[in-house]
């Protein structure tokens, strides 16, 4: 007799519900670039899932220097993930992903070509998330 795969713990939601990736217009994607973007998004959502769960209680950005950022900028001392993306591009569709579908803090429109990083930290009195 074949044993039953274990499900999954946790699904992402956009696995559940595809179309709630709000793409830029302009890209263009084929089905590899969206398992990519979803496996991203999966492994964070995952880990803020893992961490406490409450994805307002959570800042999601993006960088080139994940130590500056992370340690030096926002003060960051313990619960953290970040994840390298194929490009700026993909790091900025995941950022907006969060901030907009998922209602993390964040801010989108910064970065540059050089950020391919997305980090996301949980919020904590001593972290800094604003200039």
């Amino acid at each position: 007799m074949q044993e039953k795969p274990e499900k999954p713990r946790f699904q992402s939601g956009l696995q559940k519900s595809p179309g709630r990736l709000k793409i830029i217009p302009w890209v263009q994607m084929n089905s590899q670039v969206k398992e990519e973007l979803v496996r991203i998004i999966a492994e964070i959502e995952s880990f803020i899932v893992d961490n406490g769960g409450i994805f307002s209680d959570w800042y999601v950005g993006i960088t080139e220097d994940v130590q500056e950022r992370l340690h030096r900028y926002h003060n960051v001392k313990d619960t953290c993930v970040f994840v390298k993306a194929p490009s700026m591009v993909f790091a900025d569709i995941i950022e907006k992903y969060f901030i907009e579908e998922r209602k993390t803090d964040g801010g989108t429109g910064g970065g540059n070509y050089s950020d391919i990083y997305v980090y996301a930290y949980k919020k904590q009195d001593y972290t800094k998330e604003t200039d």
